[in-house]
């Protein structure tokens, strides 16, 4: 039986931000925190090659969904979007 090559993994360049998804509200990660405003707050994620890709000054996308609102903003040092 014939297996699939496997996906190509990720470089650096390859990346341009990350994405982060939660269920809760920007308010309910860090009191104070309205939407549309920049944080920069510590977030636990799976163990993962990608994480070797991180690096500090990346924009990070938080996205938030559920019943409530959903919404996304942009993490502190994240570029702002042109107009």
């Amino acid at each position: 039986m014939h297996r699939p090559a496997a996906p190509a993994r990720l470089r650096a360049a390859d990346v341009a931000g990350w994405l982060l998804k939660s269920a809760r509200p920007p308010v309910a990660v860090d009191a104070g925190w309205l939407p549309g405003t920049a944080r920069e707050l510590t977030r636990c994620v799976r163990p993962s090659y990608r994480l070797d890709l991180v690096a500090p000054g990346q924009p990070v996308l938080l996205w938030v969904s559920g019943k409530v609102a959903p919404a996304c903003t942009r993490s502190a040092g994240s570029p702002p979007r042109s107009a």
